[in-house]
């Protein structure tokens, strides 16, 4: 089934080959995902998002790294779904360019959204950004960097969490000290 839709990636017809990237995600097909990771190259943005939300589902870090080159996509919609899956999959290759997305605009939707794929790669050398945004008053940017440093596993923050989490009143800040701790 899943070389049959793979195969359905090529077709003609627009909407046969976005069902045939939705189905396989769908079905889990991860023996195909170097074809959805071809499929990224669509000329068509919803064949393109299509196959990145498949990738997201039944790929791995590696079947990811095609996901890197399309945060620079011309259709938003793709770049969003590309920033979220690399953090998903954990591609740590896309850590840099996930970095100047977000260096480029730190307030903007896709800003906030690279610094949530960043949290959920959590690598060591972004630390000292985790650990000034955990200070920040904007939600928006201290739950990832909460979530990051909990990744990172530092018995020091053990304690600032326990006493973070008694005091803090926003509901998604507490779960991700709860997450943390």
């Amino acid at each position: 089934v899943y070389r049959s839709l793979a195969a359905r990636l090529r077709d003609t017809d627009l909407g046969v080959r976005e069902s045939a990237a939705e189905a396989i995600g769908i079905l889990g097909g991860t023996e195909v995902a170097a074809d959805l990771a071809m499929a990224t190259l669509d000329a068509a943005p919803s064949v393109r998002e299509a196959a990145v939300t498949a990738i997201v589902k039944v790929g791995t870090s590696a079947d990811g790294e095609a996901l890197a080159p399309l945060i620079r996509d011309p259709s938003a919609s793709v770049r969003r779904r590309a920033t979220t899956g690399l953090g998903r999959l954990k591609v740590a290759d896309a850590v840099p360019d996930l970095r100047r997305r977000y260096d480029a605009g730190p307030e903007s939707e896709e800003g906030i959204l690279a610094l949530n794929s960043l949290a959920q790669i959590a690598l060591p050398q972004d630390r000292p950004l985790f650990q000034r945004l955990a200070l920040q008053p904007d939600a928006r940017k201290r739950r990832p960097a909460i979530e990051a440093l909990a990744r990172l596993d530092e018995k020091a923050n053990e304690a600032r969490f326990k006493r973070d989490f008694q005091r803090e009143k926003n509901e998604d800040l507490r779960v991700a000290y709860a997450f943390a701790l």
